[in-house]
């Protein structure tokens, strides 16, 4: 028996993005001088930090969530990320 591997094409694949200008004065403000610094205060390692500004990966659970409770109440979940109604946008 053959198994159809055909998925239908279900269109653009949504997801989070960083808004990395924002990130960046926020680090600034928050004296994280490194991207290991900002690890440190989200919970995650620094190349996380590094690959996530970048838009090399999407930022996960444990860094969006990090992120929140490092920097509330003065930021919020829109001032941080954007989401894309396409994976292959970046947010700036």
């Amino acid at each position: 028996m053959t198994r159809n591997t055909d998925q239908p094409d279900t269109g653009p694949t949504p997801t989070i993005r960083l808004r990395g200008k924002q990130f960046d004065a926020i680090a600034v403000l928050n004296g994280w001088d490194s991207d290991a610094a900002a690890g440190r205060a989200i919970g995650v390692d620094g190349a996380t930090v590094w690959r996530v500004r970048r838009g090399l990966t999407t930022p996960g659970e444990k860094f969006i969530a990090g992120l929140l409770l490092a920097v509330q109440p003065q930021w919020h979940f829109d001032d941080l990320f954007t989401v894309c109604a396409d994976a292959s946008k970046t947010a700036s």
